[in-house]
């Protein structure tokens, strides 16, 4: 049985995506069958699988989502990413009491944006919010707000997950308690905006931290995944998620999904006025986490500070 030797276990939109494919993509690397397995989710997570979790299948199990484990190159590192890891206390029990603990990386993002990028995938990319819901009502989720007013009601418990979002941008709390438990020199934090501005130098640092040759990504091409996006029509977007859940993958799935995004979804989201008073407000909020964040992780967050001065406020049309 071969178990993880590389897992990113956080945050949400933070580029985990992105990162997990270009990990993967390494030849002395084989990525999981599924990107985000939910294994090692605390009990009663409304993301766990009920017939595949730690809790009620044990280890054996896990090792299932790496069905290559044994294939030419067995030593090969094994890596899985599921973000919500960050927020369990499972996880790093789990992964830090095996015999060999893997390499644990952690993206971070300015955690407003990833807050407001949360917001944007959970109206647009998953159509969970009413039409017309606001960032404010999002952001209202997590103040005891009405969710049955703002969120398609088949979503059910999985809600609990966006009233807790600004919760989880409050990094310094979720990696001192993974701290505790797990092995502090297996952990690495980097910035997500560092990952966006040079991915190269990112992925070659990390290379040689989890010991894969880094020369792979000198010619490397690195194209972004999951994206957050606007959607022209909320109604047939909500229409066309339902109907992508019952196709088969690959196939006519992926031919209707490539007509679709060039339809109906477009790149560039709306940020309105108030969307923006919204982040100068959340983005106060965060200061002290940050400068704990900083101050336990030796984390230059430069990148953060200036992002108020590079705001612009793009009106909705």
């Amino acid at each position: 049985m071969r178990l993880p030797d590389l897992v990113i276990a956080g945050a949400p939109k933070c580029g985990t995506s992105s990162l997990f494919r270009w990990l993967a993509a390494h030849p002395a690397v084989r990525g999981s069958s599924v990107k985000e397995t939910y294994f090692l989710l605390d009990r009663g997570h409304p993301l766990q699988d009920p017939a595949r979790n730690v809790h009620d299948h044990g280890l054996a199990a896990y090792a299932s989502f790496f069905p290559d484990a044994a294939g030419d190159d067995p030593s090969a590192l094994l890596l899985e990413g599921t973000t919500h890891y960050l927020y369990q206390q499972t996880a790093p029990h789990v992964l830090g009491g095996m015999d060999r603990p893997p390499h644990v990386i952690f993206l971070l993002r300015e955690p407003a944006e990833r807050v407001y990028s949360s917001y944007r995938y959970t109206r647009n990319n998953l159509g969970v919010l009413r039409p017309g819901a606001t960032f404010r009502d999002f952001l209202g989720l997590g103040e005891g707000g009405d969710a049955s007013a703002l969120t398609d009601p088949r979503w059910g418990g999985k809600v609990d997950i966006w009233r807790n979002d600004v919760g989880y941008s409050r990094y310094a709390e979720h990696l001192a308690r993974w701290a505790e438990v797990f092995p502090r020199e297996r952990m690495h934090v980097f910035l997500a905006e560092n990952l966006w501005r040079d991915p190269r130098a990112l992925l070659r640092g990390l290379a040689q931290r989890v010991g894969i040759d880094p020369a792979f990504y000198d010619d490397f091409a690195f194209a972004r995944h999951n994206e957050s996006y606007a959607v022209r029509s909320p109604a047939l977007h909500r229409l066309a998620r339902r109907a992508g859940a019952v196709l088969p993958r690959g196939g006519l799935r992926a031919l209707l999904r490539k007509g679709y995004m060039g339809v109906l979804a477009s790149g560039r989201a709306e940020r309105t006025d108030d969307d923006a008073a919204a982040l100068r407000e959340l983005r106060a909020s965060y200061a002290p986490h940050n400068a704990r964040l900083a101050r336990e992780w030796g984390l230059d967050l430069g990148a953060w500070e200036a992002r108020p001065a590079r705001d612009a406020v793009v009106k909705s049309a």
